[in-house]
């Protein structure tokens, strides 16, 4: 406790002697070696945080957030190459770890360029061929990059792969939803309607399918879908979020104020849950609720 008071002020160098002792014993205390690795990285003593961390590895061998937590301050540190040494080790030891995946994704596209990021990317896809998401994630950098033809091409060769099999559906449910925001409808309603003719409850085909029928005009085909899927996900804050959005188009103001508000909790972060609550508020005449909800945001 003394440690955490002294560790974000001017004497931060007090907290070392507190922690130091309890280092030795016990030895393998977890949250004193973090909370010391902490301290010497904010004391610019990135050698020591960078020993204590290793540390903790050889105790907690599997244990991913380690290696994950030691990439991070390598970076921090400008030692790019040490980092992802760390990330691609750290991966052979937990390939089902996707996170670890992502960081180094993360790392490469800001130290590398984009260039880097698709190769390790690829390399990934070839080494798992059957892994699906590890396509996915190439799919989801194309779109990030703005080459939607590249994730275009990526999903249909899954499709092609895997047919109607569940990889297969949800590469037809996200090239549909990737459609779908460039307005392609025709295209979008087409892969949709494949998946639900396999699978009526695709949660993402549907969400789909009701955001499509939202923009032209009927939300009751938009509220049917959403309430398939909060059935099976009832705390689906995207499907809330858009089924309030389908409430108040079609003239009941209390449904939408009412999902909204689960949107809200089922993801206090969604800020466009919590403006388009605050909206229905005020345009129902209720601006004295909705103003806390605004002071959140």
């Amino acid at each position: 406790l003394v440690t955490g008071l002294y560790a974000p002020t001017a004497r931060s160098a007090r907290a070392r002697p507190l922690l130091g002792k309890p280092v030795v014993d016990p030895p393998r205390s977890r949250a004193v070696r973090l909370a010391l690795a902490s301290l010497y990285a904010s004391l610019e003593l990135p050698a020591e945080a960078e020993k204590q961390l290793r540390t903790l590895m050889e105790f907690e061998p599997d244990d991913a957030a380690h290696p994950l937590a030691l990439a991070r301050l390598l970076v921090a540190g400008k030692r790019v190459d040490a980092a992802e040494q760390v990330m691609q080790e750290a991966i052979e030891r937990f390939p089902a770890e996707r996170d670890l995946r992502r960081a180094l994704v993360d790392l490469l596209v800001s130290t590398r360029g984009p260039e880097a990021a698709e190769r390790q990317l690829r390399a990934f896809a070839q080494a798992a061929p059957a892994d699906a998401e590890s396509t996915f994630a190439l799919a989801q950098f194309f779109v990030g990059q703005g080459r939607q033809g590249d994730a275009e091409k990526t999903y249909r060769e899954v499709i092609a792969r895997e047919g109607t099999k569940s990889a297969g559906l949800l590469a037809r449910s996200r090239l549909a939803s990737m459609l779908g925001a460039r307005r392609d409808t025709n295209g979008a309603r087409r892969l949709v309607e494949e998946v639900l003719a396999v699978n009526p409850r695709e949660g993402e085909a549907l969400f789909v399918r009701g955001n499509l029928a939202l923009a032209a005009g009927d939300p009751k085909a938009t509220i049917a879908d959403m309430r398939v899927i909060i059935r099976d996900q009832p705390d689906a804050a995207g499907a809330l979020r858009i089924l309030g959005r389908a409430h108040g188009a079609n003239g009941e103001p209390e449904l939408a104020m009412e999902t909204l508000r689960r949107a809200v909790e089922a993801d206090p972060r969604d800020i466009d849950a919590r403006l388009e609550l605050a909206q229905v508020m005020i345009d129902n005449g209720r601006a004295s609720q909705a103003r806390p909800i605004l002071e959140i945001v």
